[in-house]
């Protein structure tokens, strides 16, 4: 899976009340050939903030209205997880161990000095990049699973535990010659050649056991809800489950075979055709397809979704099929832990800033 790199279309979202320290920190940061994205105001910030672009977040602390601590909470709270350095002029150990705690990953007390500042964005940009890169290698693994029926996950679960096709034959019910056909069938959905390749994509995906059915236990019981669909291009019937179903707010009862434009009229009018597009493109290149999205409520709320998907071909070579996975943004819980990317909670910085 290639990922990006840590300054491959960031930015430096600046959240600070201080107009003289607002502008040295712009003029810094854009000197460093980062594009910096200033707000005076938290409210602005949290009202203007887009989270689905790359980059990390410099955040005064406190701010006129809220306190930084707050304005980080509101924004995971939206799912929108963003690495966060505070900047403050009286941290004490206290606030900096809650704050690390609560995700942030560097807290500097001004007077601020460049090279430290500079380090702190750097590492930040690293962890979101990193982070994303992970997230759509997840959503790669997991849209491949979602393609699987229910009968060539419980072939391969014994194909994974070491069982012979007879075996399995023999335990299902059914001719061998069907489970070599199911066997392969899924190996091929799965891009895997081997089942040593089968038993290790569990650990591929993150952890949790080197065992396949860690894998469909992510996939069907994940801590965070995993919305799957399969759209048949043909009959243009959307069939998912139920967390499609309240992720995009419709009645269980649609997802037997829902038309695809039932969905994407769900799907903020700013972006539903970047949607529509990005489909037809995967149709006829083959690519899978990774977007984020705002998902409209009945009630006016919105959800931001990454989803990933890919048409797949049946036996004539036809797109037949469109499996996909989407997750809602605000249940995507940070992969690493905070506290320990640093060890040193409070450092003495100061930054020389330009006259006025």
């Amino acid at each position: 899976m290639r990922k990006a790199s840590p300054d491959s279309g960031a930015e430096v979202y600046v959240v600070v009340d201080d107009p003289h320290l607002c502008r040295a920190l712009a003029s810094l940061l854009s000197s460093r050939g980062w594009r910096a994205v200033v707000f005076r105001s938290e409210l602005d910030f949290l009202r203007e903030h887009d989270p689905h672009r790359p980059g990390c977040l410099i955040l005064n602390d406190p701010m006129p209205v809220l306190e930084g601590l707050q304005v980080y909470s509101t924004l995971r709270q939206r799912g929108a997880v963003r690495p966060t350095i505070l900047i403050s002029s009286h941290a004490t150990i206290p606030h900096t161990v809650r704050a690390m705690r609560a995700g942030v990953i560097d807290v500097l007390v001004k007077p601020l000095q460049e090279h430290v500042l500079l380090g702190a964005v750097r590492e930040a940009l690293r962890i979101d990049a990193e982070e994303r890169g992970d997230r759509a290698h997840r959503m790669e693994i997991l849209s491949r699973v979602a393609a699987l029926t229910s009968r060539e996950r419980e072939v391969l679960k014994w194909v994974a535990a070491g069982a012979l096709n007879k075996q399995i034959a023999a335990r299902l019910g059914i001719v061998e010659k069907t489970i070599k056909a199911h066997r392969g069938s899924a190996m091929r959905k799965l891009r895997v050649r081997s089942v040593p390749e089968l038993v290790t994509l569990g650990v591929a995906f993150g952890g949790g056991g080197a065992t396949l059915q860690a894998l469909y236990e992510r996939a069907d019981e994940h801590a965070v809800p995993l919305a799957i669909w399969n759209w048949s291009i043909a009959t243009d019937s959307v069939k998912g489950n139920r967390e499609l179903a309240t992720l995009f707010g419709i009645p269980a009862a649609a997802l037997g075979g829902a038309p695809l434009a039932e969905f994407l009229s769900r799907i903020h009018p700013g972006e539903s055709t970047e949607v529509s597009e990005l489909i037809a493109e995967s149709m006829h290149s083959g690519r899978a397809y990774e977007v984020t999205y705002r998902v409209v409520r009945d009630d006016g709320s919105e959800r931001s979704v990454v989803a990933r998907g890919r048409a797949i071909r049946n036996e004539r070579g036809e797109r037949s099929n469109f499996p996909g996975v989407a997750i809602e943004i605000a249940h995507i819980e940070r992969s690493r832990d905070a506290v320990a990317r640093r060890s040193e909670p409070c450092r003495d910085v100061s930054i020389h800033q330009p006259s006025h």
